[in-house]
């Protein structure tokens, strides 16, 4: 067992000719993509920006075709969108997964590193490089050559994307006396912009082995270089260098016999995570128990050991073998891998352990169903490997090799686990113990060197269609706002044996009258633990409205505007466009100026109009400058900002200070200008000064001014005008600048400037004069002249008069009332009680009294003579 054990562990590290399985799940599913005649190991997977992902694979046809590469891109559901093979003529693809890497960049292009595999030899140093695009056509393809001839086993590339876009391409070159890790960048052309070699030497300056087993890219370009340095598998090494290649630190980690008598020591995966430092996955071979331990690490960015973690499933009857570890969206580390579980006769499955960044356990996932695989060196190919990548959604995608147990061909499994760890057949896990150990450290050196060069290769691409893998995909439908719905969504599978819909419904189809989201849940019986799940979304089109967009390029040289149509909301694709003067295309030119109405008629028939007034002064686009001043900054800093405002679209600016931008700041007393290019290319300035007081803070100087008194307003009252106020607070609440008062007294104002500097102010009213008013001595109510018709008091401000509990009392000779009120509006028309007919005409007495705002009372008496 010893023995195969360490064949096992050295075919990995040493020889490679094992399986990387690396394959995608996505949220909602865990699946198995399986061919009818093709065996397919899992490479790699790449996650996109749509939500979607690419699956690579090695596909070995039944019918004794050569095996060739093959790229399957997934939507967000995970079904299918296109899948190719690819085939590298003159060269054999390798079935070793850790002999290949692919990355993706913005447009989803995907570029590929794999060795070339010679059957008669093994895998030579050649490194095979592919750019292909979104849609699956071959873009550009190269080979890197080893210039010493020589054929290597240690042959594990890393492909990143650092931070401007290029593609780093990691690999292991030999130079006649040892293998050193060789590092190409290729920018966004596909042209090689560096090329050079690292390799290790000791304190003696002895070249010493330096292979590369994996890399990863940080936050800031720079790298962290996992490697092999030792030829028995008891070393591992790692290396960073900046962002233009520059070799920062080597360091070299053995293990503390205290910890593990090892008989083979090895770290093979990383992950750079958000502080910089890096986390590294690999194993152990126990000397005495033969066990297999897992084990994970952290260091920081100079290399340094932080913490160490073994992973031994042995104690709870298990051989794990970890994958690969990366950082999630959380910022946990997640270590995935493969199992035996000999306590039930050696049943595979997959598991994920998740630790936080200080190394501690924060949950255990078993992947394990019947579709789990695990297949040891005896047979002849490795397929443990597995790779992870975070998904656009936050989740995280694991992809490996599964198997089909009704064809009994290898498949690719997708696993999406989402944030907390779960998947769709996922359980609570305990691999076993988990504990501290030491990592020694040495350090060594780097020289660099360069033994390569790059030619051509052809590859050929064809189309693949042998997936049997069930899809699902309910329609989205929308309907006219004035018509009503009804429609039936199809869920239909073959092979399924489960429907549950979100309505309830356990039918493969239902029908549905209303708007809203209607999902259904289809178990396939045939497969274990695979499950679909899709939505169908049934919505109504709001009715049109129509726009005009109004664009003014063309006046400068060609003196017309031109218009242009469309529709917010509505029904795609529009139907027709009418201009009032009958022409029917969207686009219209104007040359002058006019009302302008377009009608637009959506897909539903349904019709908006919209206008566009256009003047004399559209067609004349004269500019016009001015600088604003910005003074926020002069309280603590001393500063000013300058914008300048222009009247028409501007293609530059530029200051007196050289400055190109918009808006500037100065510090400095001066003059500054600003001159503007138009988009009629025609030049523009102006200028602003500003002094030494400008750049202080300013004085707070506040008055308060009165203006004109009126009834309806009172006598207004304004804070003198300082544009470096912000707030007023009034002594009758009052927050703005400006209030009217309706009574005597003294106003009161609080301000404070821009810079937190306060100031009140006040100023006395004198509304006195409103607190008189007279009587008239006689009055004529048979007046034709409609002048002096009434008696009562006369008020110039009735509104503003304060007469509280009013009264007025009217006598004749006799000492007989004849008329009261107790409002002072109210007046007496000359009839008893203001009934009847008008009395005689004599000299009548009156008395009154009223409360003023002070509460004191107001009387007074006279008399009054009615005329006729």
């Amino acid at each position: 067992m010893k023995n195969l054990i360490r064949l096992f562990i050295l075919f990995l590290v040493v020889s490679a000719n094992g399986l990387l399985a690396q394959d995608e799940v996505e949220q909602g599913f865990q699946r198995l993509y399986s061919a009818d005649n093709n065996l397919i190991i899992n490479l790699a997977n790449e996650a996109l920006n749509d939500g979607g992902f690419y699956l690579a694979s090695t596909s070995f046809s039944l019918v004794g075709e050569p095996n060739v590469l093959n790229i399957t891109r997934h939507n967000i559901k995970g079904n299918q969108v296109w899948s190719n093979d690819y085939e590298f003529v003159g060269v054999t693809f390798p079935i070793d997964q850790k002999s290949f890497s692919m990355v993706v960049d913005d447009d989803n292009n995907i570029f590929i590193t794999a060795f070339v595999f010679d059957p008669a030899i093994g895998k030579a140093d050649e490194s095979l490089m592919l750019r292909i695009d979104e849609l699956g056509e071959v873009l550009w393809s190269n080979i890197v050559i080893d210039n010493s001839g020589g054929h290597g086993v240690l042959s594990f590339p890393a492909t990143t994307r650092d931070v401007s876009g290029n593609i780093n391409v990691f690999t292991s070159q030999l130079d006649n006396v040892t293998y050193g890790v060789s590092h190409n960048i290729f920018n966004n052309d596909n042209e090689r912009i560096t090329n050079q070699t690292y390799v290790a030497t000791d304190t003696f300056n002895n070249n010493i082995l330096n292979a590369l087993v994996d890399a990863a890219v940080q936050v800031d370009s720079s790298h962290s270089i996992l490697t092999v340095t030792d030829t028995f598998a008891m070393r591992s090494g790692l290396f960073g260098i900046d962002s233009l290649g520059n070799p920062n630190f080597i360091n070299e980690y053995r293990v503390s016999l205290d910890s593990f008598p090892a008989n083979i020591f090895q770290l093979y995966s990383m992950s750079a995570t958000p502080d910089t430092s890096s986390i590294m996955a690999g194993f152990i071979l126990d000397q005495f128990t033969n066990n297999i331990i897992g084990i994970v690490a952290k260091a920081d960015r100079e290399g340094n050991i932080l913490w160490s973690k073994s992973i031994d499933g042995s104690v709870n009857g298990l051989l794990p073998q970890i994958n690969d570890v990366t950082v999630n969206s959380r910022n946990e580390i997640i270590v995935t891998g493969k199992y035996l579980d000999f306590t039930v006769g050696g049943v595979p499955g997959d598991f994920a352990i998740f630790f936080d960044l200080d190394g501690n356990v924060i949950r255990q996932t078993d992947f394990q169903s019947v579709n789990s695989f695990f297949l040891d060196i005896n047979t002849g190919i490795n397929t443990l490997w597995g790779q992870l990548s975070n998904l656009s959604d936050g989740n995280t995608l694991y992809s490996t090799t599964g198997i089909d147990i009704n064809g009994g061909l290898l498949a690719n499994t997708a696993i999406k686990i989402d944030s907390i760890g779960n998947a769709m057949c996922s359980d609570t896990f305990n691999i076993g113990e988990i504990r501290d150990f030491a990592l020694l450290t040495d350090t060594l050196n780097i020289v660099i060197n360069d033994f390569s060069s790059i030619d051509t290769t052809e590859v050929t691409t064809e189309v693949f269609d042998g997936y049997n893998t069930p899809v699902l995909t309910l329609s989205d439908t929308t309907f006219c706002p004035q018509d009503p719905i009804i429609f039936e969504i199809v869920g239909f599978v073959p092979g399924a044996t489960d429907y549950i819909w979100s309505t309830g419904d356990t039918t493969d189809r239902i029908t549905v009258m209303e708007e809203g989201e209607f999902s259904v849940t289809v178990t396939v019986g045939d497969r274990i633990c695979y499950t679909l799940c899709d939505t169908s979304n049934i919505s109504t089109f709001n009715f049109p409205e129509a726009q005009i967009q109004m664009n003014t390029d063309f006046v400068c040289e060609d003196d017309f505007i031109r218009l242009n149509g469309f529709i917010t909301n509505g029904a795609q694709p529009i139907q027709s466009f009418i201009w009032e003067d009958g022409s029917t295309e969207s686009v219209r030119d104007i040359f002058e100026a006019g009302n302008y109405s377009l009608t637009i008629t959506d897909n539903c028939g349904n019709t908006s109009v919209a206008s566009q007034s256009l003047s004399p002064n559209d067609f004349i686009l004269g500019n016009t400058v001015t600088i604003g001043r910005d003074i926020t900054l002069v309280c603590e800093q001393g500063i000013i900002g300058l914008s300048a405002n222009s009247v028409t679209a501007v293609r530059s600016y530029v200051w007196s200070t050289g400055d190109t931008t918009q808006a500037i700041e100065v510090d400095e007393a001066g003059t500054y200008t600003v001159s503007v290019i138009d988009i009629c290319n025609e030049e523009t300035e102006n200028s602003i000064t500003i002094t030494d007081d400008d750049l202080s803070p300013p004085e707070l100087n506040v008055d308060i001014s009165q203006g004109i008194f009126s009834c309806e307003n009172g006598v207004p009252l304004a804070v003198v005008p300082d544009a470096t106020i912000e707030t007023y607070a009034w002594s009758t609440g009052e927050t703005t600048a400006t209030i009217e008062a309706n009574t005597s007294g003294i106003f009161m104002v609080t301000v404070t400037d821009i810079c937190g500097t306060t100031a009140i102010v006040d100023t006395e009213v004198e509304l006195s004069d409103l607190s008189d008013f007279v009587f008239p001595n006689i009055f004529f109510p048979t007046s034709q002249e409609q002048i002096n018709t009434s008696f009562g008091p006369y008020v110039e401000c009735p509104d503003l008069f304060v007469a509280n509990e009013y009264n007025l009392e009217i006598f004749n000779r006799w000492g007989n009332k004849v008329y009261e009120s107790n409002r002072i509006i109210d007046r007496w028309n000359g009839r008893i009680d203001n009934m009847g007919d008008i009395i005689q005409e004599d000299v009548y007495l009156f008395v009154w009294s009223y409360l003023d705002e002070n509460s004191n009372e107001i009387t007074g008496n006279g008399s009054v003579t009615l005329s006729r």
